[in-house]
């Protein structure tokens, strides 16, 4: 059974996460962390979605016919009464964000989508803005032809990763070792061009879960990935706590870059050869690390 909200005046924050498809595993870590922020919590998604299994939530929302038309009848009834709206499925905040004709959500998308929408709607996107606002990446290039991915090995030096523009735990990444693996690489990915190819940084791996106040780190909980299953590039099951201000300036200027409000994370890289941090990924939601926070003091 779930107890309805408080009152709109009761000074107790609300906070609505919202999921369309029901696999998001970072979804499932929010309402334990926001109960134990002080909040209440309600979820908008799918009745199967696994979000439910958690006893923290407060109030179950599920869709009455298609999601979206429900979500926009849901937020202009009772949009008003919280602090936070949270989408925390990927694929639902770049459709969002780079489609046109969603107005009503704007007052609760996580970015401008006017000036911001197109750069977190993808990993082509994020990189062609890093570029522009100087954010160290590795050195990367966009692709759209097997022809362009092989100009980008010879150019950028073997190996290379390759990466689709959308994908998630790793499932369209790539390393090519020499140039005779492109072509089968560029067959694997055709289907999801715009390709990204970036030089092979070697060095640790790893990611910081920010919270950010329309672009203004609030708090932010970084960590190498020391083991992933089941690829080398898929999710971490085994994580080492980084401590320090190593990684603000990368993160402050992420956040000016993308006007972010609410949950994200950056992935990235620290060269081993002189500890820089190359930013590699930007995911427009919040990730499973996300409440190992209270373990470190965040």
């Amino acid at each position: 059974m779930f107890m309805d909200l408080g009152g709109p005046n009761d000074g107790t924050p609300k906070v609505l996460i919202v999921v369309e498809r029901g696999e998001w595993e970072g979804a499932c870590r929010l309402p334990h962390m926001l109960r134990r922020a002080g909040a209440l919590v309600a979820a908008f998604a799918p009745a199967a979605c696994r979000l439910f299994r958690s006893r923290y939530i407060d109030r179950a929302i599920h869709p009455r016919g298609e999601f979206l038309p429900s979500l926009r009848e849901h937020l202009e009834a009772e949009g008003g009464g919280y602090a936070l709206v949270l989408l925390s499925d990927e694929g639902l905040v770049q459709r969002l964000a780079s489609e046109e004709g969603h107005d009503w959500l704007d007052p609760w998308f996580p970015v401008d989508r006017r000036r911001a929408g197109d750069l977190i709607s993808g990993k082509a996107p994020f990189v062609k803005a890093c570029q522009l606002w100087g954010v160290a990446i590795p050195e990367s290039r966009i692709c759209f032809t097997q022809s362009e991915l092989a100009s980008a090995g010879r150019s950028l030096g073997l190996p290379i990763v390759v990466k689709a523009s959308h994908g998630c735990a790793g499932d369209a990444v790539r390393r090519a070792d020499t140039l005779d693996d492109l072509p089968q690489v560029f067959r694997e990915l055709e289907p999801m061009v715009p390709l990204v190819a970036q030089e092979f940084i070697d060095g640790r791996v790893g990611s910081s879960i920010i919270l950010y106040d329309r672009g203004v780190p609030v708090c932010s909980v970084s960590s190498y990935k020391h083991r992933c299953f089941p690829a080398p590039y898929g999710p971490s099951c085994a994580r080492e706590m980084l401590d320090g201000p190593y990684l603000d300036p990368m993160l402050e200027r992420v956040g000016r870059m993308t006007g972010f409000h609410g949950f994200c994370a950056v992935d990235w890289v620290q060269r081993r050869s002189d500890g820089a941090f190359l930013a590699i990924e930007f995911n427009p939601r919040p990730t499973p690390p996300l409440d190992a926070g209270f373990c470190v003091g965040v």
